[in-house]
């Protein structure tokens, strides 16, 4: 089941075992186990996820149809699938740049209300203290 996915997230990416082995610093025997496990270890979930740079919540979810029901009611099915063909799709210098061009615009958004925001944790985050 999940080791199948392993195996099947790798030859998405063209990777031999051997190779994928050898930059993940885990023994080829290793990650062959991992791919023929229904239940592979959650570390080896995690170290391909984090290699290939997918969230592991979207490892575990099959289908957009599972994936839309996790999410708030204020999300859009049209939001859920920007997110999740920025977060697969596009390389990491394209998602880094993208992230940097919505955070200016959410910047811009919430400027206007920076007085009702200023004390609120995450606006500190997003602007720190000015």
């Amino acid at each position: 089941m999940y080791g199948e996915k392993l195996k099947k997230i790798r030859d998405y990416y063209g990777y031999s075992q051997r190779d994928l082995a050898e930059k993940l610093e885990v023994p080829y025997s290793t990650l062959s186990f991992w791919e023929r496990a229904d239940y592979p270890s959650l570390e080896g979930i995690v170290k391909i996820c984090e290699f290939f740079k997918i969230n592991i919540w979207e490892f575990f979810i099959d289908d957009f149809e599972d994936f839309k029901k996790l999410l708030p009611d204020f999300i859009e099915p049209s939001d859920a699938a920007v997110m999740k063909l920025v977060n697969t799709r596009m390389d990491i210098e394209t998602r880094i740049q993208v992230k940097k061009i919505f955070l200016d615009v959410v910047k811009l958004a919430l400027a206007k209300d920076k007085e009702k925001l200023k004390d609120l944790p995450e606006y500190k985050a997003l602007f720190g203290d000015e």
